[in-house]
């Protein structure tokens, strides 16, 4: 089954194409084969958002149009420029219309220049202040704000934009290390220019991308226009192709650095004479206390110890700086397992009942991860 998974995905993305243009009964055809070679996640919540449409549109052609239904669209709705969006063809986005309301949300949140502006936050806010915002964002109205600026949803100039705004702000700052970044550097203005060149708008690789937190709200398999192959027509795409394989390779160097260094825990050999963990054979407690090195880590060591390193200071730092760093390398690869759960708890969220979806989403992001704050306190006093 895992060998057709590759061609259930490309039933899916031409699904979603003939779902954004409203060609519900082909996206139902090409969900439905992409049901059949393989359950990717959120295509049965599509399959079924595409049914209910087009039973809409059946019933809408059967009865005649009332005229309240005229007059309150009057005023209210608007056709969208052919140019308002370039991932769009000039004649699917005459067909779609958008509210003055739906116009108002895009422009709001376009008009801020910062993060935090998005999220109506200071910059002094605290991690549990920025989640709270983002929440009250969410629910900010009467409907669900990722709803309102979702470009399947909205169809005004610009929601695309908007939408991921909302997204990358709450991934920036509810992330220490990028938000610390983020308040020395700005946006990485590099990378946007080369995305405003291709009509894009945002980074779009963040650990927790905002598709993976918006799609928790309305069930949807949502990828971003922007990560599909640009047009052949320049050659500046032939040369970000080795670019983004080597960005790609250099993401596994952080893990392989992470796995070597957390071989110097295992005492599998006389030149490692310590353990992070009581053994049998390491089973003396002792907590390091060397210059330049951070006090207070406890290790275990063999009975012996104490004669072979105590006397000679050099050896003695030099196995608790051994210490030092093994014990970084654990809280590494443990903030990593918590941030996988933590992930791992968001797509949950994704597929619970709507009335469990936003406990769920706040347990995920209230989650506490120890390792990975004395982690960060490491790599602000040392040079990890």
């Amino acid at each position: 089954m895992e060998m057709n998974k590759g061609e259930a995905k490309k039933c899916l993305e031409i699904g979603k194409k003939h779902l954004r243009v409203g060609n519900w009964d082909k996206a139902i055809k090409f969900l439905d084969k992409s049901l059949r070679m393989y359950p990717l996640p959120g295509v049965e919540m599509m399959r079924n958002r595409a049914q209910g449409e087009l039973e809409k549109a059946s019933t809408s052609r059967a009865q005649p149009t009332s005229p309240r239904g005229s007059a309150s669209s009057a005023g209210m709705r608007h056709r969208a420029a052919p140019s308002a969006s370039p991932s769009r063809s000039p004649s699917t986005e005459s067909l779609r219309p958008y509210t003055a309301e739906q116009l108002q949300v895009v422009r709001k949140i376009k008009a801020c220049k910062t993060h935090y502006e998005v999220l109506a936050v200071r910059q002094s806010a605290t991690e549990s202040e920025v989640k709270k915002a983002y929440r009250k964002v969410k629910r900010r109205e009467e409907d669900d704000l990722a709803l309102k600026l979702h470009p399947d949803k909205n169809s005004a100039p610009g929601a695309e934009d908007a939408f991921k705004a909302v997204g990358k702000a709450f991934t920036v700052l509810s992330d220490p290390d990028k938000r610390a970044h983020y308040d020395r550097y700005g946006d990485d203005t590099h990378v946007q220019q080369q995305q405003q060149q291709q009509g894009h708008g945002y980074a779009q690789g963040d650990d927790i991308t905002p598709e993976d937190l918006f799609n928790m709200f309305f069930g949807g398999g949502y990828r971003p226009r922007g990560r599909r192959p640009a047009p052949p027509q320049a050659p500046r795409h032939h040369h970000q192709q080795p670019r983004g394989a080597m960005a790609n390779l250099v993401q596994f160097i952080p893990l392989l650095l992470i796995f070597l260094m957390s071989m110097l825990s295992i005492p599998s050999s006389p030149d490692v004479p310590f353990s992070l963990n009581p053994t049998q054979q390491f089973h003396v407690h002792r907590a390091t206390q060397m210059a330049n090195v951070v006090k207070g880590i406890p290790y275990y060591v063999e009975r012996d110890f104490e004669q072979r390193y105590t006397t000679n200071w050099r050896d003695l730092t030099q196995v608790e700086q051994m210490v030092e760093q093994a014990h970084v390398a654990r809280l590494a690869e443990t903030c990593e397992n918590l941030k996988l759960r933590q992930k791992r708890m968001l797509y949950r969220a994704r597929n619970a009942r709507s009335e469990d979806r936003e406990s769920v989403m706040r347990k995920a992001l209230d989650m506490k991860m120890p390792p990975c704050d004395e982690l960060r306190r490491f790599r602000r006093t040392r040079r990890y």
